[in-house]
């Protein structure tokens, strides 16, 4: 059986902000273990998956942020989320809250997609700017998963999770972007969604590390 998770936290940054909740985790760490090297399974404790702004801004057509080519990256990102639960990872909901006309906090398109709401145990950190650590709360609770692996995915690779990912590296939170499980917006001047996601990709290798959401999927806790 898994060790307990965290209980939630629900943070808001600059004109969003809330009470701050946390408690010190008291699980038990596990050695990392290769135990079916044939069928590539690796049994691990307390691995983080961050999930970051899979709001429905991205999804919905019309929208100025809509991602036309990130239907995969959202499968890919619902799939590694249900694995993730059904195998006691922290999770950790980072949604992008503003007021405007884009992720506006009382509007319907700054709502998580359907199926990627928090659920019980789970986190919620509330932000207003790109990188998740402008929320107070968000910095201690990675602090409560140094040793453990910490994956990224989410929305977008060259904005938030970019963000998020080089603030860490300075401050000593080394995270794994799950590529496939990611995307990008196009800046425009006929650079693709994908192509920039690749480029985002390489670029972030230089302050994590990277990965696919098969490997992620192979990770089953001790």
């Amino acid at each position: 059986m898994g060790s307990p998770r965290h209980p939630g936290i629900i943070g808001r940054a600059n004109a969003v902000h809330a009470v701050i909740q946390a408690e010190p985790t008291g699980a038990r760490r596990r050695s990392l273990t290769l135990l079916n090297p044939t069928e590539g399974i690796i049994y691990m404790a307390n691995p983080a998956l961050i999930v970051v702004d899979i709001q429905r801004e991205y999804f919905t057509p019309g929208r100025p942020f809509y991602l036309s080519d990130g239907a995969g990256s959202l499968e890919q990102a619902r799939a590694v989320l249900g694995h993730a639960r059904a195998n006691g990872f922290n999770i950790v909901h980072v949604q992008h809250l503003q007021d405007g006309a884009v992720f506006n906090k009382d509007g319907e398109f700054g709502r998580f997609v359907e199926g990627f709401e928090p659920e019980a145990g789970e986190h919620r950190i509330v932000k207003s700017q790109l990188a998740a650590y402008t929320n107070p709360a968000y910095g201690p609770l990675i602090d409560g998963f140094k040793g453990e692996p910490i994956y990224v995915m989410g929305y977008g690779s060259s904005m938030c999770c970019l963000a998020t990912i080089v603030t860490g590296a300075s401050v000593g939170h080394r995270y794994t972007l799950i590529a496939d499980a990611s995307w990008a917006r196009s800046p425009g001047g006929g650079i693709s969604e994908d192509a920039m996601h690749r480029h985002m990709v390489a670029a972030l290798g230089i302050h994590g590390s990277i990965c696919q959401s098969d490997d992620v999927l192979n990770y089953r806790q001790a």
